[in-house]
């Protein structure tokens, strides 16, 4: 715009100098030119007096030429000195804000015969326009912003007043009639504002199109219930907006809804954040309409931005930024719970400790419970693939009282999908089992009553609120040791935790140990073996295995053979086949087997190492 102002200036002075002068250049150009050559030629016809004369008015003529050359010379000047001026920033601002109360006077003009919706459509037609000549957007970037915001700011102006001539005088402008179709040219074009199909977007007119479109949204919602609407449509299909809507009395907000989504998604983390304080005011304010759109828009940003961040597609931390101080408002902080609980449920092995943090206590309460019986529940079913120590602590370090929360944590059990199946029983019963020390007696009667599942309960009890197992009073069952063992070895996530290898230590040394042959109920791996430490004797291998487990013997047996006292008693057979099923070299097959012995808590020394090696290389 900087340019079209001094076009206009210096075209102006231009022309009008070429248009009074014009005459007398062509007067001056044929004296001067024919002059000459025709006294040269007939100027003995002519008397001496005459001559004279006419040698006067020659140069006469040529001391006006040469004035009206001053003068030219003068106006060039004068035209370069405006031009300067007006490269200085402060005037030039001034010359522009000037034409742009010129251009918005002009644009209260003609909303005396044009609607304002379409006035407000080719005034940014008219800007789009003006800013393709600039070609200078970088610079004229805030004078443009200025303008859109003088523009909006105007027709928002209007349109309050348009409501208030309704709601005062009960008349209806002309711009007002078509107010729903309005509203949908309206949202199009802040649409298209976002796109940049006009102009340059930067963060300081994302800032003021975030607060633009709320406003535009709440007037619409004021229009609106003024027809006769009294809810919006929320999450209602098309066929169901028939249905429900038989009175007229739903209003459809899906557009606006999509802005609003999309406005979050192109900004960065200051304007997101802008954007949901709004809604939250919003939410807040006493128009019902409006309250509910913004509900609607918080609830769906909220899942959106879940869903990212277990996606891997949003941080954790620039959700808190964003979100943190709403969640922590319990409106919001319950529904936040019962996504957060299915997420955890169904990405069990993803590290959530972030979001986590801004559970409030009840609602840590309830998940850290809630998964826990969730899962003895549905045991028969699905086991708890992976069990995240990092978060179950993160929500027990948050939680409250079991005991006083347990009205809410109940009710919002019994209202999840886990509902049908659970009991009060079962939250009592976790309390119990939590704060009863860890011992064999607890293992017994936790397995024995199948209430809330013992291995949960117990690696709870170890990972989490870190207690020691002790079962020097009162000693575990055969069977409760066993079960254990077996779900624990589908946990590598468990087995190196402290509290857990001492459990082991403590399992083997006063049970597995002292065993001849492997436990009916266990479960016969390569794992399992490990854990339980068996020795190998011939009451261990008196029993022929079934052929599905025939390797994992077999690779126990060779893991075993420097601790057997009597080596002739392994089948070299057992050894040799387990190696072959594997189909590796002997490297890559004691490094597999090193591997598994770390992983169980019974590391393989150099010694140990090659002695199996050199007994692999002769039974080959």
């Amino acid at each position: 715009m900087r340019h079209e102002i001094i076009l206009e200036i210096s075209e102006l002075s231009v022309t009008k100098m070429l248009d009074h002068y014009k005459p007398y250049f062509y007067i001056l150009f044929i004296l001067e030119a024919l002059y000459k050559p025709i006294l040269n030629i007939y100027g003995s016809y002519f008397p001496e007096n005459l001559l004279c004369i006419l040698n006067f008015l020659w140069y006469s003529f040529v001391i006006f030429y040469f004035v009206i050359f001053i003068i030219l010379f003068w106006e060039c000047t004068q035209s370069i000195l405006i031009l300067k001026r007006m490269s200085d920033p402060k005037r030039n601002g001034t010359v522009i804000r000037d034409i742009n109360k010129t251009f918005m006077k002009k644009s209260i003009r003609e909303r005396m015969t044009i609607r304002s919706i379409d006035l407000l459509n080719y005034d940014i037609r008219y800007l789009r326009e003006a800013i393709i000549e600039d070609n200078n957007p970088r610079v004229l970037q805030s004078i443009y912003n200025d303008l859109i915001v003088q523009i909006f700011d105007s027709y928002i102006s209007n349109r309050k007043k348009e409501i208030n001539i309704i709601i005062e005088k009960k008349k209806i402008v002309k711009n007002q009639v078509g107010w729903v179709n309005n509203a949908q040219i309206e949202c199009i074009l802040l649409k298209e504002i976002l796109n940049e199909n006009y102009f340059t977007i930067n963060e300081e007119l994302k800032k003021y199109i975030c607060t633009l479109h709320l406003n535009l949204v709440k007037l619409l919602m004021i229009r609106a219930s003024l027809d006769g609407r009294k809810h919006i449509n929320k999450e209602l299909y098309l066929q169901e907006l028939s249905v429900f809507d038989k009175n007229n009395i739903l209003l459809d907000c899906r557009d606006w809804k999509e802005l609003t989504i999309s406005i979050f998604r192109n900004s960065n983390v200051e304007i997101g954040k802008q954007l949901i304080n709004s809604l939250y005011k919003g939410y807040r304010s006493a128009e019902i309409m409006f309250q509910e759109y913004c509900n609607q828009c918080i609830l769906d940003l909220i899942r959106m931005n879940i869903d990212e961040i277990f996606s891997k597609n949003k941080s954790q931390n620039e959700f808190a930024q964003i979100f943190g101080e709403l969640i922590r408002k319990k409106e919001f902080n319950d529904y936040y719970a019962n996504i957060i609980c299915d997420k955890l449920i169904s990405y069990n092995d993803f590290d959530a400790v972030g979001i986590v943090r801004l559970l409030n206590k009840e609602n840590c309460t309830y998940i850290f419970s809630y998964l826990i019986i969730h899962y003895s529940i549905y045991k028969f079913r699905f086991d708890w693939k992976h069990i995240n120590v990092a978060v179950m602590k993160e929500l027990w370090d948050n939680h409250g009282n079991m005991n006083e929360n347990a009205e809410k944590v109940i009710k919002e059990i019994k209202e999840s999908n886990s509902g049908h199946r659970f009991s009060e029983s079962m939250y009592y019963k976790l309390i119990e089992y939590i704060q009863k020390p860890l011992t064999g007696s607890l293992l017994n009667s936790t397995y024995a009553e199948d209430i809330v599942n013992m291995f949960y309960v117990t690696i709870i009890k170890l990972c989490v609120l870190e207690q020691s197992y002790n079962d020097y009073e009162n000693k575990a069952n055969d069977d409760t040791q066993i079960y254990f063992i077996n779900e624990l070895s589908n946990h590598n996530e468990l087995i190196q935790h402290d509290k857990v290898k001492e459990m082991v230590l403590n399992m083997q040394y006063r049970y597995f140990t002292k065993l001849e042959q492997i436990p009916q109920k266990l479960n016969i791996s390569l794992k399992n073996l490990l854990l339980t430490n068996i020795n190998i004797t011939l009451e261990f291998l008196s029993v022929e295995p079934r052929y599905a487990y025939y390797n994992s013997i077999g690779e126990y047996a060779l893991i075993k053979l420097p601790e057997t006292k009597e080596g002739n008693i392994i089948p070299k057979e057992l050894i040799r086949k387990a190696y072959i099923t594997k189909n590796i070299s002997i490297g890559g097959y004691i490094d597999f087997l090193d591997k598994e012995c770390h992983l169980c808590g019974c590391d393989l020394n150099y010694v140990q190492k090659e002695k199996m090696k050199e007994y692999l290389l002769n039974v080959i």
